[in-house]
């Protein structure tokens, strides 16, 4: 499965145009503040429209200007996770989760509700109200939701921000996890150097609304094509963060 992108979109002074592609793999959109990382997520989930452009995920349409396809949020199937988890105090951890699916789906969803407690280790969680649970678990919860309607691709948008470090080194192994079982593109956007090195199989790297180059975290890392970029994949910190954490599923 293949997720192609082209979009563009003007905002006042800032002027969107990108286009990239990720297979069964994690694509890490990495770059400044303001370059047009979220929003990019929010056109590819439906959540706003572009001025022009198209999204595709697994041969499927789900966006083109060219002739006015525009899936519904709903209809695209795709999972999303916020920064902040975004769940509804006022519902269980089960009853977020189960959000996550369409109507026609609710039935015969508790086997696959059960499944995902397990995988996220939230068994015991699922009575609970988001109030009653901690930060780490709250994402976990929020992955879950995500992927109970079984999408053709997950959106992550700086999940793993607000969380300590240890927490968030063990929600990186859940989604290197999540794409061993699940088989589909992932998108993350992060801030974060070394999660970005370590977690990015494929790494795009914006600038000012542009992709400005895209390969392996090596090739990134090893050989930027510009100055911006040499700036932004900064060897000596990537190296200094490495002194402090591991990489997901090192010893």
């Amino acid at each position: 499965m293949t997720l192609h992108i082209r979009l563009q979109k003007t905002l006042r002074d800032f002027t969107l145009d990108v286009a990239w592609e990720i297979g069964t793999e994690i694509g890490v959109i990495f770059g400044y503040s303001g370059a047009g990382k979220s929003i990019s997520l929010q056109m590819i989930a439906g959540l706003r429209s572009p001025d022009a452009g198209m999204v595709k995920a697994g041969g499927r349409v789900l966006y083109d200007s060219n002739d006015s396809t525009s899936l519904s949020p709903q209809e695209r199937r795709i999972g999303y996770v916020f920064q902040d988890s975004a769940l509804f105090p006022h519902f269980t951890v089960a009853d977020n989760i189960r959000y996550g699916l369409r109507e026609i789906e609710k039935g015969p969803a508790e086997d696959a509700l059960q499944h995902l407690a397990v995988t996220f280790e939230i068994e015991e969680l699922l009575n609970k109200y988001p109030a009653q649970i901690s930060g780490g678990q709250k994402q976990r919860v929020a992955f879950a939701r995500a992927l109970i309607g079984k999408p053709i691709a997950l959106l992550l948008d700086e999940p793993f921000s607000a969380l300590d470090n240890p927490i968030r080194g063990k929600m990186r192994l859940f989604l290197r996890k999540i794409q061993k079982e699940f088989s589909i593109p992932i998108v993350l956007v992060t801030h974060d150097i070394f999660e970005a090195y370590t977690m990015a199989d494929r790494l795009i790297i914006y600038s000012e609304g542009r992709v400005v180059q895209c390969g392996t975290p090596v090739e990134v890392f090893g050989n930027p094509a510009t100055e911006a970029v040499k700036d932004l994949v900064n060897v000596d910190e990537l190296c200094r963060c490495a002194i402090f954490k591991k990489k997901p599923g090192s010893a």
